[in-house]
């Protein structure tokens, strides 16, 4: 229809780069996104690695009695509250950047 009507071919060059525009901030905001996302991602993993190295060391510790039981079910409940907290973290890091990219692939196609 723009194509036969010449009136409407400035109207429509006009939209078409408001919304060029507006799709390349919207991939602009999603590389910063994901960029601290993938930040956050390897912080996380950091964590966990700490948690678990330090739940291990406990537990060899304990074997070896050079600490007693209830320092030991102290670290261990406290390693395995910050393994769940991380893993959450992770899993609501991983449900978030799934929606986004269902969201921006959506808004491609319109």
């Amino acid at each position: 229809i723009v194509s036969e009507n010449d009136d409407m071919k400035a109207d429509a060059e006009i939209i078409h780069e408001k919304y060029k525009f507006k799709l390349a901030t919207l991939d602009e905001m999603e590389s910063e996104i994901k960029s601290k996302l993938e930040e956050r991602l390897i912080e996380l993993d950091t964590q966990m690695k700490s948690a678990k190295m330090l739940s291990f060391d406990a537990k060899v510790q304990f074997k070896s009695n050079e600490i007693s039981e209830t320092t030991f079910e102290t670290v261990k409940s406290c390693t395995t509250e910050v393994i769940e907290h991380v893993t959450h973290e992770q899993s609501e890091i991983s449900n978030v950047t799934s929606v986004n990219t269902v969201v921006l692939i959506i808004i491609r196609l319109v």
